[in-house]
């Protein structure tokens, strides 16, 4: 009985393992009273039929007891066994409940390093545009500072330009007012006019004039008079 106990209870196990959740009882008491019964029924019949020896009458009744005591005991280990069997039970079906709590975080975990994955690779499409942004920015810079040295060149030029521009022009003025003035008033300059010839000069000895027979006169009259300056004395 002990040998047939210890094998139900391995079976039992197997399953708890196996993962079968249906629960199996080992042995129900009402099995066990009929296990009992016929077990009684046999001694019964044995001590009937062997009532003329009291003897082996006395025997069979210790046998009967002991029996009656053995199988008290595997009832108790049975129902022990069964204690730890629905242990066993309780502690696989928390355990399955683990595991499958265990798998939907796995899925999730899988699921968030995806994620990860994808906004690291638009981090990095980002990083490079952003890199290849800057440097075009740079070079636009670069460009703008040209530019801008450029301009200022240009506004100096121009300033210059404009300095230039407005010196000659009160140059000009002053030289239209110079001729204005000497248009307007006769020229008190003197020159010298020779005894022959067209042409006044600014010293008397100018070339082959003879300085005592030349004439000390205005240029106004002299130019009156037809005579034009000397190429000599006025370069």
């Amino acid at each position: 009985m002990e040998k047939k106990k210890f094998q139900l209870g391995k079976k039992k196990q197997d399953e708890v393992v196996l993962g079968k959740k249906e629960k199996k009882k080992f042995m129900t008491p009402k099995k066990w009273n009929v296990v009992l019964g016929v077990l009684a029924v046999f001694f019964f019949l044995a001590a009937v039929g062997n009532s003329g020896n009291a003897t082996n009458a006395e025997k069979w009744e210790k046998s009967y007891n002991e029996a009656t005591k053995s199988n008290d005991e595997i009832k108790k280990q049975n129902e022990n066994l069964q204690a730890k069997l629905d242990k066993l039970q309780a502690d696989y079906d928390s355990l399955s409940e683990q595991a499958k709590a265990q798998e939907d975080q796995k899925s999730q975990i899988d699921s968030l390093t995806q994620k990860q994955k994808e906004l690291e690779k638009q981090y990095n499409d980002l990083k490079t545009k952003n890199d290849a942004a800057n440097k075009q920015n740079e070079k636009l810079k670069k460009q703008s500072d040209d530019l801008k040295k450029q301009n200022e060149d240009l506004q100096s030029q121009n300033s210059s330009l404009q300095s230039q521009l407005a010196s000659a022009q009160s140059s000009a003025n002053t030289n239209t007012a110079t001729q204005a003035v000497d248009n307007s008033t006769p020229s008190t300059e003197m020159v010298w006019i020779p005894a022959t010839g067209q042409k006044y000069h600014n010293k008397p000895n100018c070339g082959n004039m003879n300085p005592d027979t030349a004439r000390e006169v205005t240029k106004s009259e002299a130019e009156a008079s037809g005579y034009s300056a000397c190429k000599n004395c006025y370069r």
